[in-house]
């Protein structure tokens, strides 16, 4: 199974901005929107192997402005992220004589 998407509504990575003055301080986290998404499962002997690639969007301007503004921010955005997980076949092999999931 594959999916390649792009477009608004993918998703978002929100990060700690590392300069929060309290509890619940808005500008504390900083967030940013999937600008594309990649996605692939392979079922394979030794389990199933799922790669997910993340294009991610550049800050919305407004926002980077704000923490420019009011934090004195040098934050730069991230460009993506990329992960590799295999679901080994026994884990598999339990869940469904467990009837999980």
């Amino acid at each position: 199974m594959s999916l390649d998407a792009v477009g608004q509504g993918l998703g978002d990575l929100t990060y700690p901005t590392g300069y929060a003055m309290e509890p619940g301080d808005g500008l504390g986290r900083i967030e940013q929107q999937f600008k594309r998404l990649i996605f692939a499962a392979t079922r394979r002997d030794d389990g199933l192997h799922l790669n997910i690639t993340v294009e991610l969007a550049d800050f919305d301007p407004e926002l980077i402005e704000l923490h420019r503004r009011e934090r004195n921010s040098t934050l730069k955005p991230c460009e993506g992220f990329a992960l590799e997980v295999l679901l080994p076949a026994a884990l598999l092999k339990l869940r469904r004589s467990l009837n999980l999931w």
